[in-house]
């Protein structure tokens, strides 16, 4: 069976923007959280500087974004190099790369570079002929 290394490639390539944006996140939350003053992020309404508007949720949605992005990244990064080892199964790994491309946009989608790389990716895998 040949090897669909361009559509193997490109996901990768793609899964890895997906993982380094979830992780540039992560390290920005990390870096306001520790460095902010305790009067801009305290979580008690009223202590906060904007009477607790910007509490919880300044860290949580980001955060949430930032975890759908590595969990995205992750699968399709696995599921390019199962498309790679097991190249006769290309519709399910192709597949499974779409729908995490598309669900990292409910992140940070990959710098945007990564959800295009990981579209490109399964839809060559998709239409890779098996011989």
């Amino acid at each position: 069976m040949e090897k669909n290394f361009p559509a193997f490639i490109t996901s990768l390539i793609g899964g890895i923007f997906m993982l380094l944006s979830g992780i540039s996140v992560l390290t920005g939350i990390l870096y306001v959280y520790t460095s902010a003053p305790d009067h801009f992020i305290s979580t008690v309404p009223s202590e906060t500087m904007m009477g607790g508007m910007m509490g919880y949720w300044f860290y949580g949605l980001p955060l949430i974004g930032a975890m759908v992005s590595l969990a995205s990244g992750i699968i399709v990064i696995i599921g390019s190099l199962k498309l790679y080892k097991s190249s006769e199964e290309s519709t399910t790994w192709g597949t499974l790369i779409i729908i995490f491309s598309v669900v990292s946009l409910l992140g940070t989608g990959g710098f945007i570079v990564g959800f295009i790389l990981g579209l490109v990716g399964g839809i060559l895998a998709l239409t890779m002929k098996p011989s």
